[in-house]
């Protein structure tokens, strides 16, 4: 199962959605009180219990080769921002407005047209300091994707990147990941029912690892396989909760059942900001003749307890504003090294220092905030081309945040308390069977 990110532990930063008012969102309204019969039609919906005999004759059925080819994806118009026309641009402020660094016309994981247009943007001299960043971490994104292409000649590049992420796993697994103490009983197993069996998951992993690489398995976004114990146990088939409990018990999976195809952690869903959202920017506080900010892309994730940004980020931000004999910015006022704990059970030791942070309103042209508020910031190691990074509880601590069980999982922030001023789900909304967030 796949890579999961910090539970209690370091935070860091990814996007947060706009900061909107509910009034202007076309299914905003006050709530609405539930009919006599919704809870009927709720009842209604549960789906009825599973035949064990249909389900297992129909495990050989690949739902993936009858399923229709998908829709391509649906993407916006080219962001048309000019050129520069005195000099260079690196304040915000400056920029034109409704200036944002998104690339709606593109796809995300096309690198290469990504890197094209991020050199584009930097002749265009609005905001360079965001571009080189920005392709700093595409290129090394791309180079990473080149060295893993060619271990794996022939292989399409989603099939590759599970690969990679599997791998990772079996090195975990050899090293001690969910092991039972030595020469343990079944009765000692079973008091360690938290556990993995560390070899069974391993024969796993291996059997996955060689279906994908003969080409008897291949990446079906949508779909998933369920293993046991090094063996498939069906073909590939959309995800359902109930059929998984069912297989899961009948084969006493407690320990090594696999759905492989989907992330079953539980984590925050990364949003992708959309042209117009708000992205929080930080910079580091001592007093100079200027502070030039830089905005980063962060996760919303409610389990972080800090801001998680990289050293890297940090070399980037000193190297904006030098003195007048080319001397870097000095680091940020440091608070220390925490311990985090992180989702896997392990500990980190980062860093941490003071950063100043705010987020900046593309549509209203300006800072959210007055004052840039001074934070704690943990430091991770490396580029934050795998990981991302966490933004810490400081939105919630500045702003109301409300999100509604309408399947969008929007983040909704207001600078004042707005009541029942969100989006109203419909029943149907709140009562729909969960959908497992698959692997991207």
């Amino acid at each position: 199962m796949p890579r999961r990110r910090h539970a209690k532990r370091s935070p860091g930063a990814l996007p947060i959605p706009k900061k909107r008012r509910a009034e202007d969102d076309s299914d905003a309204g006050p709530s609405k009180k539930r009919k006599d019969g919704d809870a009927t039609d709720a009842a209604a919906s549960k789906p009825a219990p599973i035949d064990v005999q249909k389900l297992l004759a129909d495990l050989k059925i690949d739902y993936a080769k009858k399923a229709p080819p998908p829709n391509p994806p649906i993407l916006g118009k080219k962001q048309a921002w000019g050129k520069a026309k005195d000099g260079v641009i690196k304040d915000i402020e400056r920029a034109p407005k409704g200036w944002n660094s998104d690339e709606p016309d593109l796809l995300p994981d096309d690198l290469d047209a990504q890197i094209k247009r991020c050199n584009e943007r930097i002749k265009d001299g609005i905001m360079p300091q965001v571009y080189e960043l920005k392709l700093r971490e595409l290129e090394a994104k791309q180079k990473g994707r080149q060295k893993l292409m060619k271990e794996n000649l022939g292989l399409p590049w989603p099939v590759v990147k599970r690969l990679d992420g599997l791998r990772e796993i079996q090195e975990a697994l050899a090293t001690g990941l969910g092991r039972y103490p030595k020469e343990s009983s079944d009765e000692d197993k079973a008091k360690h029912g938290n556990q993995l069996d560390a070899e069974s998951m391993s024969k796993t992993a291996r059997a996955i690892v060689e279906a994908y690489t003969t080409g008897k398995l291949q990446w079906n976004p949508g779909f998933v396989t369920y293993w046991c114990d090094g063996k498939q146990l069906c073909s590939p088939r959309p995800f359902r909760l109930d059929e998984y409990r069912v297989l899961h018990d009948l084969n006493k999976g407690h320990a090594s059942f696999w759905v492989e195809g989907m992330d079953i952690c539980l984590r925050i869903p990364a949003i992708q900001p959309q042209p117009g959202q708000s992205d929080p920017a930080a910079a580091p506080p001592a007093p100079r003749r200027t502070n030039t900010p830089l905005s980063f892309k962060c996760l919303e994730d409610t389990g972080a307890s800090d801001m998680l940004i990289y050293n890297r980020d940090v070399e980037y931000l000193q190297t904006l504003d030098r003195d007048y004999n080319g001397n870097p910015h000095p680091l940020p006022r440091s608070l220390g090294v925490c311990n985090y704990g992180m989702a896997n059970g392990s500990n980190v030791s980062m860093a941490v220092r003071e950063f100043e942070v705010n987020m900046w309103d593309p549509a209203k042209h300006s800072y959210v905030f007055a004052d840039w508020e001074a934070i704690p910031v943990c430091l991770r190691d490396g580029e934050p081309t795998v990981h991302g990074r966490l933004n810490g509880p400081w939105v919630r601590n500045r702003l109301y945040c409300a999100t509604a069980p309408d399947r969008t999982n929007q983040l909704w922030m207001f600078d004042y308390n707005p009541g029942t001023n969100i989006p109203t789900a419909t029943t149907a909304q709140m009562t729909a069977p969960y959908e497992m967030p698959y692997l991207e």
